[in-house]
């Protein structure tokens, strides 16, 4: 799968931190549709506006909410795309 492939996704858990070699780094546990669980870094920006709406119809909670995201374009710097269902996101 590359990343500009759209992966479905639902999250397992609220977020945590791990050190990366950025330093802290907020990450998520996830689903993807194959059923394996992997970790998700929720900190680039462009994840913030586009997830922000679902987590706010979440409650303000990170599990359970379901989307789908890619990368705009096949660059380690572009900005992520979501989008989800907002009837059946949660």
């Amino acid at each position: 799968m590359k990343n500009t492939d759209w992966e479905e996704a639902e999250f397992l858990t609220e977020p945590y931190i791990i050190t990366s070699h950025k330093g802290w780094t907020p990450v998520v546990n996830y689903k993807t549709s194959a059923g394996e669980t992997k970790v998700f870094y929720i900190g680039p920006f462009s994840l913030y506006k586009g997830l922000k709406p679902l987590w706010e119809q979440n409650g303000q909670k990170f599990t359970g909410m379901k989307f789908s995201f890619k990368k705009a374009y096949d660059k380690r710097s572009a900005p992520y795309e979501v989008k989800y269902d907002p009837l059946h996101a949660v």
